[in-house]
Formats: C-alpha cells, sequence, structure tokens
C-alpha cells in the first residue's frame, strides 16, 4: 500500500531492528522511547545526514566498507597511516584523532609528543592535539608492521612498579614477555659496556678532561676523599703536600683540640696560636715565648724534671744542640751563661726543651718546693745555695743577682711563671770600665784622656801617699798626740797662749819654752844639779835619765846601762792585741793580734751530698781564734735524724772570721788551701772501726776577696753528726 508509514520504538534494551520493506512502504519511523524501558538517547543518529553535540561513548567505531587498513578521521573520512607525514611533521598537522580503530583493536590512555630525529624534545607544555587517546594497540597481530614514537606510553590502569612488555602484557620487576630487550653492564678499568641479547652493545667510555663519561675507581676515591667547601667530618691529609693559598683563618673556638707533635690551632684564651712541638710535651705560643731544644749534660748525669723547673746554663755543644747544666749564682762561671728554666722532664744525655722567654705552666709555684712562700707579681732569682733552684731572696755580695722570671699565678698545680733571664754584670764586663790586675783597697777612677774607668789605688790617684790619719797633726782643731813624736824641724811656737811648747837645739838644749805654769829655762839652770826633793820632782818629770849624769842604781840595782833611758806614759793598747816582738833581734814590742771568740750558732746551711740528708733538730756550734796570722777554727754540726748514703758536707766559713791568705799554687775553684782534721759519724763516740775520712780547706770562688770553704768527706753512710777542725794563715 504506497504511502505507508511504520513506526519502530526502540527501547534501551533492543540489540537489533530487523526491517522488512515492501514496495508500497515510503516512510520508516524509529521512535526513541524515554521512561519505562530505557534512557538512551540517539537523537537520530540512525537519520541519515544528522549530527549530536553530545558524547558518543562506544568499545568500538567500524566504518561501513572499512578493510582495516585506514585510519579513520575526524570528520568521517578515512586515509592511508602514511598519509599522516613523518614524525616531525605531527606537530605541524592539526589533527584530532580522538579514536582511533582498526578491526575493533582499541589505543588507549597513549599521548603522543614531538619526537625529533636526533633527539626527543617537547615542542610545548601544551598536550599536542595531533594524536589523542589511543587505546589497546594490537596492530602486531593484525599484521600493522609501522612503528609508533612516542616519550610516554601509559596503559591504562597501570601501576608505578608495573612493567609494559613488548607482547602487550604486565611484568613485575623487569624482565621477561615475548620478546622483551634484557640489558646488562659489565665494568672494565677504562670504559663501560651495556649488553643486549636484542639489540646492539653500548660502550661508555671515561671521562675526560672535555667529555662526561664514567669515572674510574681511582677518581671515585678521590671524590670520596675529597674535602668539602665547608663542614668537613674528619681530618685531611694531603700526604707530602702543602698548601699554596693567600690567607689562612683559625677557627677562634676549636672543640677538636690536637695533641700530636706538629699540630697547631688557636688558643682564644692566650690570642694566639698553639703549636705542638717535637715530643708533643710542650706547648709554643707563638708570637708570646721562645724556647731553645738542648741536651742534658749535667756533672752529676741527673734527669732534668719539669716538675722542678730548673734554671739551666749553657755549657758547650753536642751532635749540634746547646749543651746545659744546672746553674747557680756563686761565680761567674756558674751563672753568667744562665739561659732558662726546663719546660719538660729531660733525661740524662737526651733532648728537651728550655723556655728562654715567656710562660711556664702547670707547676707548683706556691714556693713550698723552695721551703718559701711566695706570692702573685714575686720576682725570682737564681738560688746561690742550690744548683738549679729559683728563689725569691734577692742574692747578695759576694754572690751573683741573676734575675729568672716573676710569679705570674701562685698555685700547687696550676702555677705561672714568666721567664725573662737577666745575668746581670760584672764590673769589669761594662763597656767603659777597665780593671787590670785588681788589688785590695784599689778604687775607680776616671780617666778623661780615654774615657774609661780605671781600678788605681789611692796613693796614684791623690798622687802621693796619704799618712795614718792617727800620725797626722791637722792644722786646725784642738788635738791629743799619744805617744812620742819625733819632728825634724822646730816648731814655730805662738807669742801668746798658755800651750806647753819647747823646741830643742840640735844638741837636745831647750832654746825656746813658753809657759804660766812650769819653769823658765833660766830657771831650770838654776837648779841643775840640785838633789834631794827638788831633783825627785824633776825626776819624776824628766822624760830622759842622761847615762853617767843621773841615779845609776835603786838599792844597789843598776838601772841605767851605757845608754840613756827614755821614759814614756803608758800607751793605749788596740783591742784584741797583744804586744810582742816578732823580729830576729832585740827592739821595741809592737801589737800583734790576739783574739778568742767563744762558742756561738753556726748558722750557714750546710750543702750535704748523697741520697737524704740529716734532718731534725739540730744544735750547730762553732768557735775561733787567732794569734798573730794564725787562724784555729772548730765547727760541730748535730741532727736529730740521721741522713742516708751521704759522703760529704760543705761548710761555709762564718762571716765573722778574716779571709784566709790564698797561697799562690791555689787558682782555681776547689783547689785545696790546708787539710785539717774532721768526721762524719751516725754517733757522738769514736766508730769501732773508722774508714778514711778527709777534712780541707779549699777555695770555692776567685774575686775580690776570694770565697773559701771547709769540705769534710768520708765513705757512703747514714751520718747523723759532723765535726771538722781548721788551721790557717790570714
Amino acid at each position: 500500500m504506497a504511502n505507508d508509514i511504520i513506526d519502530i520504538n526502540v527501547y534501551e534494551t533492543t540489540e537489533t531492528v530487523s526491517i522488512t520493506v515492501n514496495p508500497n512502504l515510503t516512510t520508516i519511523n524509529i521512535n526513541e522511547v524515554t521512561g519505562v524501558g530505557g534512557s538512551q538517547n540517539l537523537q537520530s543518529v540512525t537519520n541519515f545526514g544528522n549530527t549530536t553535540t553530545n558524547s558518543i561513548t562506544a568499545n568500538s567505531f567500524i566504518k561501513s566498507g572499512g578493510t582495516g587498513a585506514n585510519v579513520l578521521l575526524d570528520n568521517g573520512t578515512t586515509t592511508v597511516l602514511a598519509n599522516l607525514g613523518t614524525k616531525n611533521d605531527i606537530n605541524s598537522k592539526q589533527l584530532q584523532l580522538n579514536y582511533l580503530d582498526r578491526d575493533n583493536s582499541i589505543f588507549d590512555a597513549f599521548y603522543l609528543r614531538t619526537i625529533a630525529d636526533s633527539s626527543t624534545f617537547e615542542a610545548s607544555n601544551q598536550l599536542l592535539s595531533s594524536l589523542a587517546v589511543l587505546r589497546n594497540i594490537s596492530y602486531i597481530s593484525q599484521g600493522y608492521t609501522q612503528q609508533i614514537n612516542a616519550d610516554k606510553f601509559v596503559k591504562l590502569g597501570g601501576a608505578a612498579d608495573e612493567y609494559l612488555m613488548a607482547d602487550g602484557s604486565i611484568s613485575f620487576g623487569g624482565g621477561g614477555g615475548g620478546g622483551a630487550t634484557n640489558l646488562a653492564y659489565t665494568a672494565s678499568p677504562t670504559n663501560g659496556i651495556v649488553t643486549s641479547n636484542t639489540g646492539t652493545d653500548a660502550t661508555l667510555p671515561l671521562a675526560d678532561g672535555t667529555n662526561a663519561g664514567l669515572l674510574t675507581a681511582a677518581e671515585k676515591t678521590k671524590i670520596s676523599n675529597s674535602v668539602p667547601y665547608t663542614g668537613a667530618v674528619s681530618d685531611v691529609n694531603l700526604g707530602e703536600f702543602g698548601i699554596q693559598l693567600g690567607n689562612l683563618e683559625f677557627d677562634n673556638t676549636p672543640t677538636n683540640i690536637p695533641t700530636a707533635a706538629g699540630s697547631m690551632y688557636y688558643n682564644d684564651t692566650d690570642g694566639t696560636l698553639d703549636l705542638k712541638l717535637k715530643g708533643g710535651n710542650v706547648t709554643l705560643q707563638i708570637g708570646q715565648e721562645q724556647v731553645v731544644r738542648v741536651v742534658n749534660k749535667t756533672a752529676t748525669s741527673i734527669t732534668l724534671l719539669e716538675a722542678n723547673y730548673q734554671a739551666v746554663r749553657i755549657t758547650g755543644a753536642q751532635g749540634q744542640r746547646i749543651k746545659v747544666d744546672l746553674a747557680q749564682a756563686t761565680t761567674d762561671v756558674l751563672s753568667s751563661e744562665t739561659i732558662g728554666l726546663v719546660t719538660e722532664t729531660i733525661a740524662n744525655n737526651a733532648e728537651g726543651f728550655v723556655t728562654t722567654s715567656g710562660l711556664i705552666r702547670g707547676i707548683n709555684t706556691t714556693g713550698s718546693l723552695q721551703s718559701e712562700t711566695w706570692l702573685d707579681g714575686d720576682i725570682l732569682y737564681l738560688s746561690p745555695t742550690v744548683a738549679g733552684r729559683i728563689t725569691k731572696v734577692k742574692p747578695t755580695a759576694p754572690n751573683h743577682l741573676i734575675i729568672i722570671g716573676y710569679v705570674i699565678y701562685a698555685h700547687i698545680t696550676q702555677g705561672t711563671i714568666f721567664v725573662k733571664v737577666d745575668n746581670g754584670y760584672e764590673l769589669d764586663e761594662l763597656h767603659n770600665v777597665k780593671i787590670t790586675t785588681a788589688a785590695n783597697n784599689n778604687v775607680l777612677a776616671y780617666t778623661s784622656a780615654t774615657d774609661i774607668w780605671e781600678n788605681k789605688s789611692i796613693a796614684t790617684v791623690l798622687g802621693y801617699t796619704p799618712a795614718n790619719d792617727s800620725s797626722v797633726v791637722h792644722l786646725t782643731g784642738s788635738e791629743t798626740i799619744a805617744g812620742v813624736k819625733t819632728f825634724s824641724s822646730n816648731i814655730l811656737i805662738p807669742a801668746t797662749g798658755n800651750s806647753l811648747i819647747l823646741s830643742t837645739s840640735s844638741g837636745g838644749t831647750v832654746s825656746g819654752l813658753t809657759t804660766t805654769t812650769y819653769p823658765s829655762p833660766d830657771e831650770l839652770i838654776w837648779v841643775k844639779g840640785v838633789t834631794s826633793s827638788i831633783q825627785t820632782q824633776f825626776s819624776g818629770k824628766q822624760a830622759t835619765l842622761i847615762s853617767g849624769n843621773n841615779i845609776k842604781s835603786i838599792n844597789g840595782n843598776t838601772i841605767l846601762g851605757s845608754g840613756d833611758l827614755t821614759i814614756t806614759s803608758s800607751p793605749s793598747q788596740s783591742a784584741f792585741t797583744v804586744l810582742a816582738n816578732n823580729t830576729a833581734s832585740s827592739a821595741v814590742p809592737t801589737e800583734q793580734i790576739f783574739k778568742n771568740v767563744a762558742e756561738q750558732v753556726y748558722t750557714p746551711t750546710p750543702v750535704w751530698s748523697g741520697t737524704t740528708a740529716p734532718s731534725g733538730t739540730t744544735d750547730h756550734t762553732y768557735m775561733w781564734s787567732q794569734v798573730g796570722n794564725i787562724v784555729n777554727l772548730r765547727i760541730n754540726l748535730s741532727y736529730s735524724v740521721a741522713g742516708a748514703a751521704l759522703t760529704s758536707v760543705v761548710l761555709a766559713l762564718p762571716n765573722d772570721l778574716p779571709t784566709p791568705e790564698t797561697p799562690s799554687s791555689v787558682t782555681v775553684v776547689n783547689d785545696v788551701v790546708n787539710y785539717g782534721s774532721g768526721m762524719l759519724t751516725a754517733t757522738k763516740v769514736v766508730p769501732a772501726s773508722p774508714t778514711a775520712e778527709v777534712c780541707a780547706l779549699r777555695l770555692k770562688t776567685l774575686g775580690t776577696p776570694n770565697v773559701f770553704e771547709i769540705y769534710v768527706g768520708r765513705a757512703s753512710a747514714g751520718h747523723r753528726y759532723a765535726y771538722a777542725f781548721i788551721q790557717y794563715f790570714v
């Protein structure tokens, strides 16, 4: 029937519609049924030529008549894949390939970006619209052999720990899968090789000065041991190579303080660099102190102790080092070459450091080692009593004044001394003083012609020999003249006055007498020869009885011989003298020294040699006497506690004794002047089997005057008493 109209209602569940068209059928209406029965809205998709603005989602799109060899474009037409252009042309073709389909195969989740021939680069940050979403590529199974190049393939629903294999499967851990490429790496000292079981091996070269590459093992070690620009965590060892730089700055608050010799760090307390010296025992504050390396050659072969900070002097050189021994302020030889204090323990014949200027620290500076009390700021001197020791007691002549340094901090363990040795000078060491064979009573006189001071006798300086003042009549003043004075010429008598002055002629006749008390010369002549009481009075006043003219005898005893008798008043006599005739013939007696000094306390400090000196309560005494030029001296020492292994004791002469006469053969220190008798013992009784002992007076130091001491020695024992008796000439 012509112009028949057929309505077909399509529901959501409708899968196919079969239509049989009758010849007379003119219109077929396919109606979309909404509500009950489905919600799909095809919007008349099947109507020829109609379009829709809604998205259409389907598993596949099939081009009617398609063969599987072409690509469906966004305008509904198809084209051969090759017509899309090369990989470099893709970016210029604004193709909207929303879905590509070939025989129901779906491209899934693949973004394609521009691929260059020589390198991969991204032309822009915008997602290229040329190729959009591709799904489930399965061209290989469909016989498609063209290559798809992209910088990223994403499997829909894939995870980061999965691998997309060549056959489209998913693998965990890499490798495997049909025809997958397995890579391996082989290392060598010169390069690295990457091998593939499906492709060509690749060689990775070593890096050089121009090109990047692999690092050698040695270069890797260098990098791991390299010094960071900041923040090093371990020491840097440059081996035998140095550092060249414009400046070097030390950390002002170091926490890793080095202790090894040769290391250096900043000491913020003293504001300088500390350098650890050889041996690691001595730290030098650079710029603030000076030290010298010496060899210990003490005469007694002792170890010089840091704790005792002994003072040492130069005695020579050995092994290209200064040779030192203990210094002592008794002679120029023992003190003038003093250089400083021991600053580390130095064994005998070994080397060590001595501080010549600067601080020594960490020692006992309370003075207890010296039996003294030291305070901050005390001046310290070289000791004249104990070799190597220093003292705050200022030495006096004849001992030498050597300043060693100053107490900076008085402390029993952390004390500090600033060393600054000042050896002082002997008088003859001054540049404008010349001493030639000094003698007793020489004086220092200036000579303008030479611009120097010289030693001269008083007579040389005055131009004449001065007389003893007691023998001189002074020009002015009242004086009492003792004894008989003989004048070679007349004495001028003033015309007035009451002085008893007389002058005599060459024959002894009184030629002048001025007095208001005694007879005149004429009166004496009148009574000449008169005896009895007058003569007796004259005899009491007459100074000379002339032989032949005066009384010759008294009570029958001759009192005058052939000569005259001179009677004088009893003169006074000097203290500690006797009158004696010290000539080979008869002569008027002269005064000779006679002195007997009672026992008194012996105060000088005895110097013992041995292990332990005696100690405890002491009872030291001495006494002496002098007759003429002979001196006798006795010294007794007594202690309450005996010493140990003692061999000798040295005793200083007491200050009140006269200086011994020095024999011409005694010229060197320790030369013996005279032997005496003495003993060292542990008991006050005579030993049952005494061993040999020696007692001698010897020269201690040369000088003006010389200094002497007494030496008493005996075999080593625990002595408690010492006895000495010496006789010497003055």
